[in-house]
């Protein structure tokens, strides 16, 4: 699967290949040792399987821009958004159900100068798929004036 961020009529549509990783299970607790330092401090960052998430998702993202199917005038988006997702995982069965959390894919956004703030997702909607082929596909875009 082809990771790839496109821009039309002002809604931007994208898909990032492999599975979703929950924020809820995204963190890792690490120990750091400051130079001279007798003990180590622990501090949380994201799990190996978040970072990659991030990291296709900023590849697609630049890959996008090189590829002008979306121009960097474009970004960050700002205003009241709204997202749709669509998570197709692989079927599991038993207490290791995957929950649908999107919270990471707007994490990334931000992250990766797609959007100014997370904050401007005002509307955020999820879908779980049963597919063997993992990937997140995912659409934004403003909201209308009626809500």
């Amino acid at each position: 699967m082809t990771d790839y961020l496109k821009l039309r009529a002002g809604t931007l549509r994208g898909c990032i290949g492999g599975p979703l990783p929950s924020m809820k299970n995204g963190r890792r607790i690490v120990s750091i040792r400051a130079r001279g330092a007798m003990n180590a401090r622990p501090l949380s960052i994201k799990s190996a399987a978040a970072l990659a998430f991030v990291g296709k998702l900023e590849r697609a993202y630049w890959e996008a821009l090189a590829g002008r199917t979306i121009g960097a005038a474009d970004f960050p988006l700002t205003g009241r958004l709204e997202i749709f997702a669509i998570c197709y995982q692989r079927e599991t069965k038993g207490p290791h159900r995957k929950d649908v959390d999107i919270e990471l894919l707007c994490d990334a956004l931000q992250a990766a100068g797609i959007l100014a703030d997370d904050w401007d997702l005002w509307t955020k909607s999820a879908r779980r798929v049963i597919d063997e082929n993992p990937r997140t596909e995912f659409q934004i875009s403003r909201m209308s004036d009626m809500v």
